[in-house]
């Protein structure tokens, strides 16, 4: 009798994981079991430029939205399937959901689809200009590079600075469609500028707010165009040194050859 109980009791464990999705083994293999959790909605990432503030079809956010719960789902079911996961697991669990923040609030934002739905059309319109201001925010992103990985890093002086490039970037944005889209609300473009970040502007992001609650201010935009602004100065000021030089190697060269010239025909004038 207890050993049929035992058998009993055997399965019916081995039930339960089964049926949430979790196979016994699953927490020896953690690391591999949480990229299988991922892997789908990955694959519906992959292969685009997800910019949401340009218009993609409805349809695409849902479904890309759907593989996005799911994952979360089964993330969450890994996690109570290994009953005590280790320290270093739970870190990995709270990598992934803290990496697709922004895509949750996209997801979970009530009426996004109705709301998006009425701008789509519009969204899509101003394209072309939204486009450009990404392009200037990566121009940005790859020549101050070295900034950007301190701020990475939580370097305060480089967050601040890196904090002030998204929000020139999002108010780029939000400056296109609030212009041209007239009835679309501040929280729909926000929700969807936020959504579009790279996962590294995601990561500063989150620093943005922390730091400006710590100084109670709502954007680091201006900071970050005085910045900009320092910036061109010095190139064109490199710009104007290196032709300067240029310029003056070739004619000193010149004029010394022109001396040369009007000497010799004196010379020649003189001993004839």
């Amino acid at each position: 009798m207890e050993t049929r109980l035992a058998q009993c009791l055997g399965f019916f464990a081995i039930f339960s994981l089964v049926s949430t999705g979790m196979a016994p083994n699953k927490c020896s293999n953690f690391d591999v079991s949480l990229e299988n959790c991922m892997k789908n909605y990955k694959q519906q990432l992959s292969g685009s430029q997800w910019t949401f503030y340009s218009g993609i079809f409805t349809e695409r956010i849902r479904l890309l939205c759907g593989a996005y719960k799911n994952s979360v789902e089964c993330i969450n079911q890994l996690k109570t399937s290994c009953l005590t996961p280790s320290h270093g697991q739970l870190e990995m669990i709270n990598r992934q959901l803290e990496s697709q923040a922004n895509m949750a609030n996209m997801c979970n934002y009530d009426r996004f689809y109705e709301e998006y739905a009425m701008h789509q059309a519009c969204i899509s319109r101003q394209q072309d200009r939204s486009e450009a201001c990404y392009d200037s925010y990566n121009t940005t992103y790859k020549e101050k590079a070295q900034r950007l990985t301190l701020a990475t890093q939580g370097n305060v002086v480089a967050v601040k600075e890196w904090c002030g490039y998204i929000d020139v970037y999002m108010a780029c944005v939000e400056q296109n469609l609030k212009t041209n889209c007239k009835s679309i609300k501040v929280k729909l473009v926000h929700i969807l500028f936020e959504a579009s970040l790279d996962p590294t502007s995601q990561t500063i992001q989150e620093k943005c707010k922390k730091s400006r609650e710590e100084e109670n201010v709502t954007t680091y935009a201006q900071d970050a165009r005085n910045q900009q602004d320092k910036y061109a100065v010095k190139q064109a000021k490199r710009e104007n040194q290196t032709e300067d030089k240029g310029h003056n190697g070739l004619s000193r060269p010149t004029l010394s050859h022109t001396l040369f010239t009007l000497i010799a025909i004196l010379t020649m004038c003189l001993l004839s």
